[in-house]
């Protein structure tokens, strides 16, 4: 599901901009994240998993928009950073998250079918506020798509031709089969 969804983020991003595509995903996780705390089969867990899989094409998206922010004389540490914060918040995540279902077996008198449901809460949380964070930011230094495109300042883009741009270079084939 990843992968597919790094593909298409890629066209939300030209379409939508990075910023708007970044919510979506991580929007677009949230379903899972929920019904992962009710489920009950394998199959529903499988689902649920898949769903929030979805979100983990927010990386590229933070990419874009990384990519879009900053000058070319930085845009490599920016990049560098952003993605490195996300791996620190992976680290993290995994240092911090048996902690937590420690505190829910806490309070919960050691009911571990409850616990590791509401250990959820957490990452949904994070979501919610990381969408908030992302939307409280500008598409481009100079500000969002919307105003530069009717003030005329910025093009209206058109994703067709990107998406028919990066389907039509060689190197992005190479990349996609080596990755």
């Amino acid at each position: 599901g990843t992968i597919g969804m790094r593909l298409i983020s890629g066209w939300l991003c030209e379409k939508f901009g990075a910023r708007k595509a970044f919510v979506f995903i991580l929007m677009l996780a949230v379903p899972g994240i929920i019904g992962i705390a009710f489920t009950f089969s394998a199959t529903g867990f499988i689902l649920c998993r898949f769903i929030i899989g979805l979100g983990l094409a927010s990386f590229v998206t933070c990419q874009v928009w990384c990519s879009q922010l900053f000058n070319k004389s930085i845009v490599g540490a920016a990049n560098a950073t952003a993605g490195g914060w996300g791996n620190l918040g992976g680290g993290i995540t995994n240092l911090v998250m048996p902690y937590i279902m420690l505190g829910f077996l806490n309070a919960t008198s050691e009911n571990e079918n409850l616990s590791w449901r509401l250990c959820y809460i957490v990452p949904l949380a994070m979501h919610f506020m990381g969408a908030a964070f992302v939307l409280s930011g500008r598409d481009l230094p100079d500000g969002n798509f919307r105003e530069l495109e009717e003030s005329g300042v910025k093009q209206k883009a058109k994703s067709n031709v990107a998406v028919k741009l990066g389907f039509s270079n060689v190197n992005a084939w190479i990349l996609l089969v080596t990755y």
